[in-house]
């Protein structure tokens, strides 16, 4: 009986939806924060957009916005941790084709 009280005691916890939830929350917010200093590194020159990226570069901004807000609503962190997620990582993805964009590696086809 000892020896299974001991296994109890010793035995790892198997980690909890939450603290999952909070460590791809850890994750995808270094991945935004990556994106931001890259844009941000860009030589200023660089970011004069011809036409079709600038257009391209005002609607990732909005999109950008519009997350952002979202992201500030109250009790949405503690009410929907899910979907904080999928949002960080909306945002990671705006941020990176805003990168691209700027970097000049987005390619823009006509409608």
């Amino acid at each position: 009986m000892l020896a299974a009280v001991t296994f109890v005691a010793v035995r790892p916890e198997a980690p909890t939806p939450a603290a999952e939830t909070r460590a791809e929350l850890d994750r995808v917010m270094l991945q935004s924060q990556a994106m931001e200093a890259a844009l941000e590194a860009l030589d200023p020159e660089q970011r004069a957009l011809p036409g079709a990226a600038a257009k391209v570069a005002a609607e990732l901004t909005a999109s950008l916005s519009e997350v952002d807000a979202a992201l500030n609503q109250p009790g949405t962190w503690r009410a929907e941790p899910q979907r904080v997620v999928q949002l960080w990582r909306e945002r990671t993805g705006i941020l990176s084709a805003l990168v691209d964009v700027h970097a000049g590696r987005a390619t823009f086809a006509s409608f």
